[in-house]
């Protein structure tokens, strides 16, 4: 061992590179220079003693059995310090009324950076907000886990939902290949494509339903856990990935992959804020609801984003 420390950002730029399969993504993401992420990882190789890395024959980076138990033992750290974190905010956070809030993955990115600094400034509110798939947002909103969720339609017909916004899908696709040039994507631009979605979606499950009932079978259905991961998955020849538009108006700048909206022959993905029908919101969770409306409204008012209707 060289002595050079395991700190929580060197495992991040471990992290970026284990899961995009790729030092020039990876860097791009972070962001940092290639050069000095390729230095940050032989580093961490150094003090470890072990290759994380490999490349083969056709040049794709390749994960070693060494990078998988690091993957394991950063995920427990990462989460070991979330919670650590997490405990000490609370002692920080002890005078306030903490609103605990679920939201569907991807519904955080139609909100301001400064979202939760703002309540916690203009008021004795914080929210606690925690991300699942859809359907278990849905589940523990029905089962009083919570009394506040920010869901997805199709919205849950045992719950009252304001519908807060909607956008346009985007397909990932290499620059390189022949729909880079199009406008839109269509049901038929899939077929026999290799295509990534996000797991457990209902905007997942809605456009494998469109390609069906186009009749169009793509060659492979894949589905990921993370935005990031479908991008870096897209970039491969035959590949298109799937995502929500902010994730597509975030990471546009990258030159090896261009971001096409899907055609209206699908749905809008669509969010709203919910709670269970017949409940009645306490004042702190009516306060925390019209905070986090004003929030989207501002949001898109900004137009932030071109992509929004």
């Amino acid at each position: 061992m060289s002595g050079f420390p395991l700190t929580l950002a060197n495992l991040d730029y471990f992290e970026a590179v284990y899961r995009l399969k790729s030092y020039s993504y990876a860097a791009k993401a972070i962001p940092m220079s290639y050069q000095g992420l390729r230095k940050a990882i032989a580093k961490i190789e150094a003090e470890i003693g072990y290759t994380l890395f490999e490349t083969d024959s056709q040049g794709n980076l390749i994960c070693t059995q060494q990078a998988n138990v690091l993957h394991e033992y950063a995920e427990k750290w990462r989460n070991d310090m979330l919670l650590l974190s997490s405990q000490l905010e609370e002692t920080s956070y002890s005078s306030r009324q903490v609103i605990p809030l679920a939201a569907s993955f991807g519904v955080m990115w139609f909100f301001d950076f400064f979202f939760f600094e703002t309540l916690e400034q203009t008021s004795s509110l914080r929210l606690k907000v925690d991300e699942y798939p859809d359907n278990i947002v849905d589940r523990v909103l029905n089962e009083s886990v919570y009394n506040l969720a920010l869901t997805v339609a199709p919205f849950d017909k045992k719950q009252q939902t304001l519908r807060l916004g909607r956008a346009i899908p985007y397909a990932w696709i290499n620059a390189r290949d022949e729909l880079a040039g199009k406008a839109v994507i269509t049901p038929h631009d899939l077929r026999d494509r290799d295509l990534f979605l996000l797991r457990d979606s209902k905007a997942s499950e809605e456009i494998v339903t469109t390609l069906f009932s186009h009749h169009v079978r793509p060659s492979a259905i894949r589905y990921l856990n993370e935005m990031v991961g479908i991008f870096a998955s897209s970039v491969r020849k035959n590949s298109i990935g799937i995502t929500v538009a902010p994730l597509g108006k975030f990471l546009e700048r990258i030159d090896e992959a261009v971001c096409i909206p899907l055609s209206n022959n699908f749905a809008l993905w669509e969010y709203g804020l919910s709670y269970r029908k017949g409940y009645v919101l306490t004042e702190a969770e009516k306060q925390a609801a019209a905070f986090i409306i004003e929030s989207a409204k501002q949001f898109q008012d900004r137009d932030t984003f071109s992509i929004f209707l």
